[in-house]
Formats: structure tokens, sequence, C-alpha cells
């Protein structure tokens, strides 16, 4: 492997070559006391591997670590760190490694071995890893690999949340500081930027092994994440219910294919409240869907089948009367008057325990006429 080490201490510097130069199995290219000269020769060296220290005069090891991922995202960041423990949790979370000062020896051992053992992933035989599918419905899964239990995982929740931000306004620039001001309201600008940093440092690292089909990069102040043959499933969705025909005999089967393929409303069990316009957006998609399938069935005269997709309104958003409200309809259209008097309980249930109210006026009026002619009704068949 190779590598270049920056410390702004000479010593330090000379220490850390001796120590790695000793372990066979890295080449150590360059030493550097300016980081802005090691940015310049990073092109030119391609590193497998920067050895950094944080703290240094003319720039910080995490501004150093920013930018050497932007020249070279392949490159894997160790920290030489003599920080308090306050920094060595922050920095533990990285995908590689962090070394305390004095650099020992013994220590130094287990961060080559970490870097061999992301070599050999990086690098071994057969066809690399590949992302199948971004799903967005109801959580954010990454799906990877041929098999379907297996999801890219996060470091912190930050870094997921920071990733899917980015996802979310994929193709287009980021602002930096709208990213902290998003992820880290309460904290001063240096503090800010630290975490910024270290948690792009986070996810390109995740990225990594799929940076042929995802990758962050950066452009002045700030970032974008482009996407290359990576499905996401919101996406797809919207794209088929936008190209589908009218409603009919042959393409009915369609459109309940993509009511059922909607599982969630879009991020919901993230609790990210940048999602809610997008949420709202699809949902009103998917409920104008059910609108149009259910018209064409009960056109049809095909009650059950419409009873079965306003089932599937109500359980998907047990908080919209009008699902009830059809139910209540269809019901009666069938004369089941058991199934219209326990829909109308179930709502009444529904809108007192979650708003505190009975249901909209319209639906009590609507019920209490249909009571009054199935009632006017039973007793003219019984005379």
């Amino acid at each position: 492997m190779r590598t270049i080490l920056v410390d702004d201490e000479r010593l330090a510097l000379v220490h850390l070559k001796k120590l790695l130069s000793a372990k066979g199995k890295i080449v150590v290219e360059g030493t550097y006391q300016d980081p802005q000269m090691a940015l310049q020769d990073i092109p030119a060296l391609m590193p497998d591997v920067v050895f950094m220290d944080i703290d240094m005069p003319e720039m910080s090891g995490i501004d150093l670590a920013e930018q050497v991922q932007s020249i070279l995202p392949s490159a894997q960041i160790v920290f030489i760190t003599a920080y308090d423990d306050y920094a060595v949790k922050a920095f533990e979370l990285n995908a590689i490694d962090y070394v305390l000062k004095p650099v020992e020896a013994k220590r130094l051992n287990v961060t080559i071995e970490r870097l061999a053992e992301r070599a050999a992933v990086t690098t071994g035989p057969g066809d690399g890893p590949f992302i199948r599918m971004i799903r967005c419905f109801q959580n954010l899964h990454i799906d990877i690999g041929a098999a379907s239990h297996q999801h890219l995982r996060w470091r912190t929740a930050k870094a997921q949340e920071l990733f899917t931000y980015l996802l979310h306004k994929r193709g287009k620039s980021v602002r930096k500081d709208s990213l902290i001001e998003l992820l880290w309201p309460d904290v001063d600008a240096k503090k800010g930027y630290t975490q910024l940093y270290t948690t792009i440092y986070q996810v390109r690292k995740a990225l990594e092994p799929y940076k042929e089909q995802l990758k962050i990069v950066s452009c002045e102040e700030s970032y974008m994440l482009m996407i290359h043959q990576a499905d996401i499933d919101c996406v797809q969705w919207e794209h088929e219910v936008q190209s589908l025909p009218p409603v009919s005999k042959h393409s009915v089967n369609k459109y309940r294919e993509l009511l059922q393929r909607y599982s969630g409303d879009y991020l919901a069990d993230c609790d990210y409240r940048w999602t809610e316009g997008e949420r709202q957006r699809l949902r009103s998609l998917w409920l104008h869907l059910v609108t149009q399938i259910a018209d064409y069935l009960v056109a049809d005269n095909d009650f059950p089948a419409a009873l079965e997709v306003y089932h599937r309104q109500v359980n998907v958003y047990p908080h919209i009367e009008s699902g009830y409200y059809m139910l209540m309809r269809l019901y009666a259209e069938l004369g089941d008057r058991n199934a219209v008097e326990e829909m109308y309980a179930t709502l009444c249930d529904m809108t007192m325990s979650e708003f505190g109210m009975q249901p909209k006026v319209a639906y009590q009026a609507w019920f209490e006429r249909w009571s009054a002619n199935w009632k006017r009704s039973a007793l003219e068949h019984k005379v």
C-alpha cells in the first residue's frame, strides 16, 4: 500500500515513517509538513492511505481529510491525534482508524491490519458489490448484492440523515452551511464544519464499495450526490404511475400492482421534518390512484374488488375519513347493514380517539339518512 504522511511536526513525521517502513506492507511515497503541498502531489502520487495529524496550524486534519476525499475518494484516511477524549470518540466513528500520539509500533500494527482488510474487500476476486435498489417507502433501505436481506448500514444516525438529505436533493448542489443548519443547528460554525466533514467522511467510506453508482462530489461550498444505475423505489413508482394509460380491463391489474407497491409513506420511519412536502405529494398521488381504481371497479359493478381497494386505503391511512365513508357506501350498495354500522362505529371511534370529535358532518348526515331509509324499508317489507 502506498501512503503519504502529513504532520507539521518534523520529528513526528520521521518517527512515523520509520515505524511504517519497518512493517514491509507500506511504502511511504512522501512526507509533508505543509498540507497544501500534500494536496498538490496527491493526484500524481495516488496514495492508497494518507496518515495525517489533526491539529495543524495552517489547515486542520479535518479540512485536509475533506479535500483529500474530494480529490481521491478511494484514499483511506488515518488520523494521528493527541486530542482529548472528546476528539477520540468523534474520530473513532470513522471508517478506518485513528492513532494516538506518541505512535507505538504495536498500535500501528492494528491500523495496518485494518487497512489490509479493507484493501482485500475492495480488490478481491469476482464482481464487486452493487446496489440493487434504494428504498424510500416507509424507511430508508439500500439493498446490496443479490440477497434481499443485505442492506447498507450506517455508522451513525447523522451519517444516514446526511446521505438521505443528499439523496432527497439528488442531482442538486446543497450548500455546506445549509447542511450544518439542518443537521447541527445549535453548534457554532467551527464545530459545525468539523461535524460536517467528519460525517461526510463516514458517508463516503460507507459508499466507497459502490462508488460507480453513488458518489458525493464537492463543488465550491456545496455537495452533490451523483447517482448512476441505481434505482430508487419511489422515483421508479412515480414514473410508472405517470405512464399509466386510462384505467380499463387491460390496465386495471397494473393499477392494482402499483397500489400494492406503495408500502408506506416516503421515509415515514425516519422522522425527518424536511421530508413532509415530498411525503404529502406522493401520498396525494397514491390516494388519486385509489380513487381511479375504485371508481372503475364500481362502474364495472365489481363491488368486492372496490371494497378491497378502500380497505387498503384505511389500513395505510387510518386517519383519513374518506376511506371509511366510501366503505360504508359500498357496503350499503351490497345491502350489508351490519358492515355499514360497524364501519361507521369504527369511524366514530377513530375520530374521537385521534381528534376528540365526531366524524365530518356530511358523513354523519349520510349515515343518518341511510339508517332512516333502512329502517323505513325494513318496516315496509315487514308490513
